[in-house]
């Protein structure tokens, strides 16, 4: 996640109903947000693909 999104996840998390931490947790610690964040950044995987996923 580029850093300019950063300060757009707490916003995002409140308006969805999660719970603080809770993207950034599943994006870079959970094993699927993982592998699909590491695919986006490879070129294995385009964004669309990622957010279907």
């Amino acid at each position: 996640m580029t850093p300019a999104r950063l300060p757009a996840v707490p916003a995002f998390e409140r308006r969805e109903g999660l719970t603080d931490g809770t993207l950034l947790t599943n994006l870079h610690l959970g094993p699927d947000g993982v592998r699909l964040t590491g695919e986006l950044e490879r070129g294995a995987r385009t964004k669309p693909q990622c957010d279907e996923a």
